[in-house]
């Protein structure tokens, strides 16, 4: 009873760790993507790096580490056992998951959030495009930006 107890509670944690880590894995796309964009096309950041750490420091890490008590799913011991030369903590599905299907898809979202704000004051994305490097965007008296918004 208790080497079963033991199994049951090793497949519990080897889980919870799974979606931890998938779910740190996750939001790493979506903050790279914008540096990404402002070094190759000179795109405005909407976020610094110091705030962008400061976000996963004190926000990020609580639902992280929630993951890592969850309660043990239904089926957990209907299972039959893994396979530990298949079945890796950090496996090619995971990555997939976490950088292709839903880091790509929070990062679209974030950016679509991010440049509805721009189509809102009728800056169109090519002129945010190298926006920086034209001198738009660069404001240290206070003024408005140097885009021409009447068109």
């Amino acid at each position: 009873s208790s080497i079963v107890a033991a199994v049951e509670e090793g497949r519990v944690i080897f889980d919870n760790l799974r979606k931890t880590i998938a779910y740190t894995l996750t939001h790493a796309l979506p903050e790279l993507f914008p540096i990404f964009l402002n070094l190759a096309l000179s795109f405005p950041l909407g976020l610094g790096g110091l705030l962008i750490l400061s976000i996963d420091l004190v926000t990020e890490q609580g639902p992280a580490i929630s993951l890592a008590y969850e309660p043990a799913e239904a089926n957990v011991m209907l299972r039959p056992p893994r396979d530990v030369a298949t079945e890796r903590l950090i496996d090619g599905r995971l990555l997939r998951y976490s950088y292709l299907i839903a880091g790509v898809l929070q990062s679209a979202v974030c950016m679509i959030a991010f440049f509805s704000v721009f189509w809102w004051y009728g800056i169109s994305v090519p002129q945010v495009a190298f926006g920086i490097d034209r001198g738009n965007f660069l404001v240290p008296d206070g003024s408005s930006s140097n885009l021409d918004t009447t068109r």
